[in-house]
């Protein structure tokens, strides 16, 4: 079993807050919290939420933990510049720069 199968996924929620998190399976882990039956609890009354960011591939829990920090420490308005795209700080350099680590050691194990 590879330990390079978790993603980090920010969606938004009926009040347009943001709420980021890990999960092996970012779509099914949005169903989660859509039904209340395993959702974080800072989402419930805030239903329906949607998907609106996730991580190019996946990483390891480790990897997708550090970089689900960096975003949980980003503004809200640094949280909007990633979801659409358009990076302008040096915190969404640190979530691209994680990922690339990633894509490289996976490259290199493969060699």
């Amino acid at each position: 079993m590879s330990n390079h199968k978790f993603y980090v996924y920010i969606v938004r929620t009926r009040m347009e807050a943001l709420y980021t998190g890990v999960a092996i399976d970012p779509k099914k882990r949005v169903e989660e919290h859509n039904s209340g039956t395993r959702g974080a609890k800072c989402l419930q009354g805030q239903r329906p939420v949607s998907l609106v960011w996730v991580t190019p591939g996946p990483m390891t829990r480790s990897d997708a933990l550090k970089v689900e920090k960096k975003i949980k420490k980003l503004s809200r308005e640094q949280k909007l510049e990633l979801v659409n795209h358009k990076p302008k700080h040096a915190g969404a350099n640190e979530v691209r720069t994680l990922e690339q680590e990633d894509r490289r050691r996976d490259l290199e194990r493969s060699r």
